[in-house]
């Protein structure tokens, strides 16, 4: 993997992504037959009327589902930090 800095226009592309991705909440839950799935978790999708958006399967079904149900969340969280950084390596240093 290239570990250059990320441009601006990059970072800017992430953030666009993140935002345009759906807002409701999604959860990890079992599917039953060694499948895992991601399904908005909202009131409005509760039980037998839950959407399901993903399924997994294999060895690392669980881990890849609770990694993508709290991508969104972290990647927001990843980028609100990375402005943080950045504000603080702008800011001038004392003497």
């Amino acid at each position: 993997m290239d570990h250059k800095p990320l441009t601006a226009e990059e970072l800017e592309a992430i953030r666009r992504r993140c935002e345009e991705a759906f807002e409701e909440p999604v959860a990890a839950i079992s599917l039953g037959r060694g499948r895992v799935g991601l399904v908005y978790s909202s009131d409005t999708a509760r039980g037998s009327k839950a959407m399901t958006v993903a399924k997994y399967y294999g060895p690392q079904k669980i881990a890849n589902a609770k990694f993508a149900a709290q991508a969104k969340q972290d990647i927001q969280r990843l980028l609100a930090e990375i402005e943080r950084l950045k504000a603080l390596l702008s800011r001038p240093r004392a003497s």
